[in-house]
């Protein structure tokens, strides 16, 4: 029996060994004889890493000066503005004794739009001048940077880790939804898929394969991809009215579940590194920033539709003639119709607004937000993605800056986000960035990072807590009247 089992092992060994020379004679042949003609060949995912995840390097190093090499903003990162880059950062290796180094990680809203070309008013740049009020050896560098979604992120971190900041602060997820290169294809690819794809790409002979076989992505996503390839991905209207129900469902699952896969990726290499992390919440513009799509079920029957129609045009004008409750009345009819009218919620929380009930009305804004994101590319984050977060940052024991909280009890609009903090759908203006930079600030101090990593940085006596200038008024606030802008 032990001969036998011996036998077997060594076919079963020999078999293995017969099927790799043969791959790699295969591959051989494939580099040798059709290697000019498969060397430009690229997956489809490839393609797709490429224009989405491919993050060049962020920082190059620049100068050295008293035995330290200065690292600076790469030069061939995206110009927005006429004014050069939008945030020119420098910081130097190895870091000064006693220093306590923040990155700030993100989209657009980190990197500071609409205010390119002016740093100093992104919310990295006052969370540091912020934080030196209280320590003086703190410094904030900014590493956002606009259209860049979570798995361009992912690999920024990976660089950012390797420049030895104490504390990295997350905050990104709105370009998770739609992300505007690919849609819908992009989003219906597993991580793993694409990873695995990434991986056996570099094969000449998957490549001759998949150009044998026309394959490049799972099967639904290559139905949906090759259905709409001839049509502009860019624009939410490629995709017929009918399947946006269909589309909705499942990508909005795919752009949580990608956003969840990289913050772990994140997570992990953070943790591997001894690097503390941060992640924030996001804020979006609630109350001043109308749902830019409105869909009926499917399911809704005709008679029903005309029902909601008449209790629509009903609340509209009682909206018109001040008359909130009358509005609210018929609104709430209508929502037992069809709850999933995004336009509707909107309106609830416009009469709520006026009523004086502001709780109620941030719901309702909150209900049209999402029920309107889930159709509508370049808008904004789903609440569905910060109750994520919340779980994330609880179970994984990582610091929560609940930066939408912070929106939520603050003066400005009786805690309903809207045009006295941002500017647009989800940049902040010149006071929403100061109000950010305050929580995020306020969470490290209550933290205690800055006293376990430096414990020799002391805290500046009380009387210099308060230097920080106070924002500017919003009527000086550049950008406020700004139609809606993708991050």
């Amino acid at each position: 029996m032990i001969a036998s089992a011996r036998n077997f092992l060594l076919g079963a060994v020999l078999c293995l060994v017969a099927a790799v020379a043969i791959l790699l004679a295969l591959e051989g042949g494939a580099r040798l004889f059709l290697g000019d003609m498969l060397a430009k060949e690229r997956t489809a995912l490839s393609v797709i890493r490429e224009r989405i995840w491919e993050e060049p390097a962020f920082f190059i190093a620049a100068s050295r000066q008293d035995g330290r090499t200065w690292y600076e903003t790469a030069p061939w990162h995206p110009r927005h503005s006429s004014d050069g880059l939008a945030q020119m950062q420098r910081f130097a290796m190895p870091k000064r004794a006693g220093a306590f180094r923040i990155f700030c990680v993100g989209e657009s809203s980190v990197e500071g739009t609409p205010y390119h070309g002016e740093p100093e008013k992104a919310f990295p740049g006052r969370l540091e001048r912020y934080l030196r009020g209280f320590y003086d050896g703190v410094e904030v560098i900014n590493a956002g940077k606009g259209a860049t979604s979570s798995g361009q992120i992912a690999q920024r971190i990976r660089e950012l880790s390797n420049y030895a900041p104490d504390l990295i602060v997350l905050y990104a997820g709105h370009n998770e939804y739609g992300y505007y290169y690919w849609r819908p294809g992009v989003l219906r690819v597993s991580p793993f898929r694409l990873h695995a794809d990434l991986a056996l790409g570099k094969s000449y002979l998957y490549r001759l394969l998949l150009k044998l076989f026309h394959r490049g992505l799972t099967p639904a996503a290559g139905k949906t991809w090759r259905k709409y390839q001839g049509n502009d991905l860019r624009r939410w209207d490629s995709i017929p009215e009918k399947e946006w129900e269909r589309f909705a469902n499942n990508e909005l699952f795919m752009c949580e579940k990608t956003f969840m896969f990289h913050l772990a990726e994140m997570a992990a290499l953070l943790r591997r590194k001894k690097i503390a992390l941060a992640v924030c919440t996001l804020v979006s513009n609630l109350k001043d920033f109308p749902p830019m799509f409105s869909f009926h079920s499917s399911r809704l029957a005709a008679g029903d539709l005309g029902r909601f129609n008449a209790l629509r045009a009903r609340a509209f004008q009682a909206l018109q003639q001040r008359k909130y409750q009358d509005a609210l009345d018929a609104m709430s009819e209508a929502v037992k119709i069809d709850g999933g009218f995004a336009e509707t919620h909107y309106m609830m929380g416009q009469a709520y607004s006026a009523l004086g009930d502001y709780r109620s009305a941030r719901d309702q804004f909150l209900l049209a937000k999402d029920h309107s994101s889930a159709y509508a590319p370049y808008q904004r984050a789903m609440s569905s993605l910060n109750f994520l977060i919340k779980d994330f940052c609880r179970d994984h024991g990582l610091m929560l800056i609940d930066v939408e909280n912070g929106f939520f009890r603050a003066p400005e609009g009786h805690g309903v986000p809207g045009r006295e903090l941002l500017c647009d759908n989800i940049h902040p203006n010149v006071r929403g960035y100061e109000l950010i930079a305050r929580i995020i600030g306020d969470a490290i101090i209550a933290s205690g990072i800055i006293e376990r990593t430096c414990p020799q940085m002391r805290r500046l006596p009380l009387a210099q807590e308060h230097r920080v200038p106070p924002a500017p008024p919003v009527s000086a606030d550049r950008g406020a009247e700004r139609s809606p802008v993708r991050s």
